[in-house]
């Protein structure tokens, strides 16, 4: 039997859960940029917070975007 997480009744809360859902099912191509930051939903690019089509997958970060001070995806070094 599969046991069901209690949801957040916070927005916040629902909104990092189902960020954190996304990130779980698809992968989390941020944390592989070498411009992301440590508090998770912010980066060099975006220190205000990264938008979510961006943090949750359904864009990629490669070409310039409004507001993104010139700063785009670039891989970590391994």
């Amino acid at each position: 039997m599969v046991k069901k997480s209690k949801q957040s009744v916070d927005p916040e809360d629902r909104t990092h859960d189902a960020v954190s859902a996304t990130m779980s099912n698809r992968g989390f191509w941020c944390e592989d940029c070498k411009h992301f930051g440590d508090d998770l939903d912010s980066c060099k690019a975006f220190p205000d917070g990264i938008p979510m089509d961006l943090l949750t997958g359904d864009t990629r970060h490669t070409e310039p975007r409004e507001g993104d001070h010139g700063i785009q995806f670039e891989a970590k070094e391994k």
